[in-house]
């Protein structure tokens, strides 16, 4: 059963603040192996991660379990040519509860390593048959991944896909997002689908439209 998926609703917020504050200059992605899901704490990723750049701090809140979650993003955008196209950038978020890594995720409009994904695929995707294999080869590498309680339960694992673009009209950017959090149980079959789609948010200079 398709549900709605429930921090995408706060993402683009989040993603709307990281635009008016992010950094002219690219940051360096971390060693992925240095940062372990489930076992990292902030300190350890603040550690791993590119020096020189300042992170963006932020929280959301989780709807079902009402558990506060901690998040660290690093942001570079390029602008945009023109007025109207969509603005060149790209976002690595990481999430905390209780000071442990639970998940992270990447979003990126450059074309090189877009994140961008078919949500007209979902429907292929069912809860109790389709197998992690399954979904990958159905849409692509995920953007991320998690563990709970941003997974289901305590046992399952958690890819995510999500894709966030904005476009600079006038003096106002408004953004789109997209947003797939599909959870598997400890033998790897699909038990909780949840996506998000078409919410649009705008921001004229550091206010929240």
């Amino acid at each position: 059963m398709l549900k709605r998926n429930r921090f995408a609703s706060l993402l683009p917020v989040f993603v709307l603040g990281l635009l008016a504050g992010c950094a002219s200059t690219d940051f360096v992605k971390p060693d992925a192996q240095k940062i372990v899901i489930g076992k990292s704490t902030w300190q350890d990723v603040l550690a791993a991660s590119d020096q020189e750049h300042k992170p963006i701090e932020g929280t959301l809140r989780d709807n079902d379990s009402g558990k506060e979650i901690r998040v660290m993003s690093f942001m570079y955008s390029k602008g945009a040519d023109f007025f109207g196209m969509t603005i060149q950038r790209h976002t690595q978020y990481y999430f905390f509860s209780n000071n442990v890594l639970i998940g992270q995720v990447y979003d990126s409009t450059f074309s090189a390593d877009s994140t961008d994904f078919d949500e007209d695929k979902i429907p292929q995707i069912k809860e109790g048959v389709t197998t992690k294999a399954q979904v990958i080869a159905l849409l692509g590498n995920p953007a991320g991944n998690a563990v709970y309680p941003m997974a289901k339960t305590p046992d399952d694992a958690e890819l995510m896909y999500f894709y966030s673009h904005a476009r600079l009209v006038g003096i106002a950017t408004t953004t789109e997002t997209k947003s797939l959090n599909i959870s598997f149980d400890k033998n790897g079959i699909v038990d909780r689908i949840q996506y998000n789609d078409g919410r649009r948010y705008g921001l004229e200079g550091n206010k929240i439209l």
